[in-house]
């Protein structure tokens, strides 16, 4: 079967993401395997939501976002409100220790933050950071007002996402028009923060071009058609997985499967029997696990 070549108008994740939800409107796009998926239409309903969200906490063109999460249909949701609107997206390895997350979310100077249930509850001892305004889970994509104590977080979590079900209540009032910001493929889009050899991790900048090159030219390699499915292991955080296991995909209209445990070999074989995932991404470890 041939592929027609996608040709977008600009070389930015906004100018992906608006093809896909366009074309692929009802396909589905991100799920848990053996979960309900969301569709492209929904996920960029949850989009617009986020970026009301973000908009009202006083998030802006070229402001810092941090993503501390496993992956989970959410961290497109976040990627795909955060990167469109100007801001930068600085996406943070799971396995980083609370300390090293912080010195990132510390030294990118990032204003929100939005991190897994699993992974608050290891930085509840954490100094907040100073520039940071919002803090939201993102399993629920309840809001946060700070960093609390252990013996504060269930009472917190209960009157969390007051916020945002505000903004949820706002997508069928509020005028759709809305004062686009200028972004350019040159853009700073995202800052990767890499363990290095010596001392803390390095940040590294990726500008929106960077990314969305990668993501065309990959059309001329493999052929991905809408409907195909990915399962996805490996994390989110590295570039590999996010541009050929995230956007790759979405710009074909492939759906991806996440798994909510670590990838061991029972976990990866149940997961695989459920999702026959036409493509899969992974690492020589990860093989001779399994086999």
């Amino acid at each position: 079967m041939s592929k027609t070549f996608i040709t977008l108008p600009q070389l930015t994740l906004k100018a992906l993401f608006d093809y896909s939800t366009t074309h692929y409107g009802d396909l589905p796009t991100v799920q848990y395997a053996g979960e309900s998926p969301v569709s492209y239409r929904q996920l960029a309903d949850q989009v617009n939501m986020i970026q009301r969200l973000l908009r009202d906490y006083g998030i802006r063109q070229g402001d810092k976002v941090a993503l501390f999460s496993e992956n989970m249909p959410n961290w497109s949701a976040v990627y795909f409100a955060v990167t469109p609107m100007g801001a930068i997206i600085v996406p943070i390895l799971p396995d980083f220790h609370s300390s090293e997350a912080l010195h990132i979310a510390i030294h990118a100077e990032c204003k929100a933050a939005f991190i897994s249930q699993k992974l608050f509850e290891t930085m509840l001892d954490e100094t907040q950071p100073p520039a940071l305004n919002l803090l939201v889970i993102i399993d629920t994509l309840k809001v946060l007002e700070k960093l609390s104590t252990p013996s504060a977080v269930d009472k917190v979590l209960k009157k969390s996402g007051e916020r945002l079900s505000k903004a949820m209540d706002k997508l069928g009032k509020e005028p759709t028009e809305k004062k686009e910001p200028m972004i350019d493929e040159d853009d700073l889009a995202v800052i990767i923060y890499t363990s290095g050899t010596t001392g803390s991790s390095k940040g590294v900048m990726l500008t929106h071009k960077n990314l969305v090159f990668d993501a065309t030219a990959a059309q001329k390699i493999v052929d991905i058609f809408p409907g195909d499915s990915f399962l996805s292991i490996l994390p989110l955080a590295h570039t590999f997985e996010c541009t050929v296991g995230m956007l790759i995909p979405i710009l074909n209209g492939a759906t991806i499967h996440y798994i909510k445990k670590p990838p061991t070999p029972t976990v990866l074989i149940k997961a695989m029997a459920q999702v026959r995932p036409d493509f899969m991404l992974s690492v020589p470890l990860v093989m001779e696990k399994i086999y």
